[in-house]
């Protein structure tokens, strides 16, 4: 399901990404007709061409997309064609026939317009350079409709997103040469155009945007790894809900939405601010049902200084370092140290696996200043890093 941002009335559905209008009058009498000036133009000159109607938006063709430089080349011409039969014009078309008429939205590099409407298969109403023309041309006209081609529906690789799980979306529906998708989950299946405190339109209130991902000549194709967590209207980590929900993406001028249901992850999953941790270095282990995070791995991810002393099984994080009378103290039992100060109390035990040094979940978030988060529903844990000055 779909929902156009650029809903407009009659003739106004001719703005498109800053495009002009053709100020045609509603209901009003017929004007004179007078020749016009013929005008030659080239595909150089063109940058966008947006196409439209009612609120059907077509795929755009952009100059800097290789692939639409000859259908660029077709408008160029058709533009020039119709110039040259072309009669100032200052009639009219009532609303109802304005909205239901095709719009063809020409902008030139050198930020004019050439803007067309198809009312029926012989006549074209168009504006350039300020004046109004018509021209009469079936076969321009047939030649513009064959350029009108309909956006593939958007493509998700699942209806069942696993948290911690790649997910794919596709598709060909965007009308910005360059922007941003964003994709939110949520309950409920209606848009209600929710304003978050950073400015980004959320479709619900309680929607979590969960990816961000670029749009490049109306297109876009990116693959993520589910979160288990997302943002929410107030700019705060919350957690996904499990179970039937709704997946919503927003291009900025066209959104939409898919039922689906979120599935908790195979295994419990790392995320750091919110993001899943995908270096399989970090991966987590589970011992005893207590999360242990590998202290190499985690170290370099951050930034901290970390070494082992073999001789005395100690991690060292930090600085300074311990002397090796401090060291000595742990009578050979591994032992973790932060800015030469042993960790000690509940939990706060390593474990070597496979010759990998591992420190349970809370230790090593107190082993390196983090605030920590378990949320079972989604069996996973979020680190929260701060950001670097």
């Amino acid at each position: 399901m779909t929902y156009s941002r650029k809903l407009m009335i009659g003739l106004s559905a001719l703005m498109i990404a800053g495009s002009g209008v053709l100020p045609l009058g509603v209901n009003a009498a017929p004007a004179a007709q007078t020749e016009a000036v013929a005008a030659q133009f080239q595909a150089e000159q063109i940058s966008t061409v947006h196409m439209r109607h009612s609120d059907m938006a077509y795929i755009p063709l952009f100059s800097s997309r290789q692939e639409d430089k000859p259908a660029i080349v077709q408008v160029a011409s058709l533009m020039t064609r119709l110039m040259g039969k072309a009669k100032e014009d200052t009639s009219s078309l009532d609303s109802e026939q304005a909205f239901f008429s095709t719009k063809i939205d020409v902008t030139l590099k050198d930020g004019s317009f050439f803007n067309m409407l198809i009312a029926d298969q012989k006549k074209v109403y168009f504006i350039y350079g300020g004046t109004d023309y018509s021209a009469e041309d079936s076969a321009a006209i047939q030649s513009l409709q064959k350029l009108l081609v309909v956006p593939d529906q958007t493509y998700f690789s699942t209806t069942k997103p696993q948290i911690g799980a790649a997910v794919r979306i596709k598709g060909n529906n965007a009308m910005s040469e360059k922007g941003t998708i964003r994709i939110f989950v949520g309950q409920g299946g209606m848009f209600s155009s929710v304003r978050a405190v950073n400015g980004i339109s959320f479709p619900t209130k309680s929607a979590l945007l969960v990816h961000e991902a670029p749009i490049v000549n109306g297109r876009y194709d990116f693959t993520f790894t589910m979160p288990a967590y997302g943002i929410d209207v107030n700019g705060s980590l919350k957690p996904l809900k499990p179970g039937k929900s709704w997946i919503f993406y927003d291009t900025g001028s066209l959104a939409g939405m898919k039922e689906l249901t979120v599935l908790a992850p195979a295994k419990p999953i790392l995320s750091i601010n919110g993001k899943p941790v995908n270096d399989p270095a970090l991966k987590p282990v589970v011992q005893n049902g207590i999360m242990l995070l590998p202290m190499r791995a985690l170290a370099d991810k951050l930034g901290w200084q970390a070494a082992w002393d073999s001789a005395r099984k100690a991690a060292l994080l930090g600085s300074p370092m311990p002397t090796g009378d401090q060291l000595s103290e742990a009578g050979g039992a591994l032992s973790v140290w932060e800015n030469g100060k042993r960790l000690t109390g509940t939990g706060s035990k390593p474990v070597l696996i496979n010759s990998r040094l591992y420190l349970p979940l809370r230790a090593a978030a107190q082993a390196f200043g983090l605030q920590v988060e378990w949320t079972s529903s989604v069996r996973s844990a979020n680190l929260t890093v701060p950001a670097q000055s």
